[in-house]
């Protein structure tokens, strides 16, 4: 492989992790919408806590993974991050 190739091979690789890191944002961020829109319509955090505590369970999920584990791996905030913003959501309201 020519340096060259070697060269546009990794900025394509770094392009990619641009374009996820960007991408994790955008679905974070739309996730805790969701969740807010769920909270706000159940009016029941302990039920969504309890939803995303059986899907964790389900999913075989990791609670509290590491944040470089997070970013190359995880599509959605995890499970622990979901739960501790519906409880302090709870909290600042009832």
């Amino acid at each position: 492989m020519s340096e060259i190739e070697h060269n546009e091979g990794e900025a394509r690789s770094y392009h990619r992790w641009q374009f996820r890191l960007g991408a994790l944002g955008i679905l974070n961020g739309w996730s805790r919408r969701v969740d807010d829109f769920a909270l706000r319509l159940s009016q029941d955090p302990a039920a969504f806590i309890g939803a995303m505590e059986r899907l964790a369970g389900l999913n075989l999920a990791e609670r509290n993974p590491h944040f470089l584990k997070e970013l190359p791996l995880y599509s959605h905030p995890w499970v622990g991050r979901r739960i501790d913003r519906a409880r302090n959501r709870a909290w600042s309201e009832g």
